[in-house]
């Protein structure tokens, strides 16, 4: 997919996603070694911070693999955002460890797992 390909879908997902509301940015980067968390599962194309407080949040993406960018990589990045308050929650209300798992394990497991099932039925 193209920078401009890419951007139209993130405004398109962003809205049908309710995250408008936010001062979304997008940037487009060579990603650090840091940044490339390669498992042997996945390769590393985006991540998201995001800060709920003040409806802030910027999309990266690895210019090195927007060729493995689609719909569902859009949508899973931007669900990142949705759960961004929840996330802020735990980390100022919960042990670090349980908000580290969490952010870690089962904030990833669900926008996965949503990602798949929006698009499979909005696309």
């Amino acid at each position: 997919m193209t920078k401009p390909e890419i951007i139209k879908k993130v405004r398109k997902w962003a809205e049908i996603l309710c995250c408008n509301e936010q001062d979304l940015e997008i940037v487009f980067k060579k990603f650090s070694k840091d940044e490339n968390k390669d498992d042997g599962d996945f390769e590393t194309v985006g991540y998201t911070v995001s800060n709920a407080r003040y409806l802030k949040a910027t999309i990266y993406f690895n210019t090195d693999r927007l060729k493995l960018i689609n719909d569902e990589t859009i949508v899973h990045e931007i669900l990142h955002i949705k759960l961004a308050e929840l996330t802020g929650y735990l980390y100022a209300n919960e042990e670090k460890a349980k908000a580290d798992q969490w952010k870690g394990y089962f904030e990833e497991r669900f926008v996965s797992q949503m990602a798949k099932i929006i698009t499979r039925k909005l696309s």
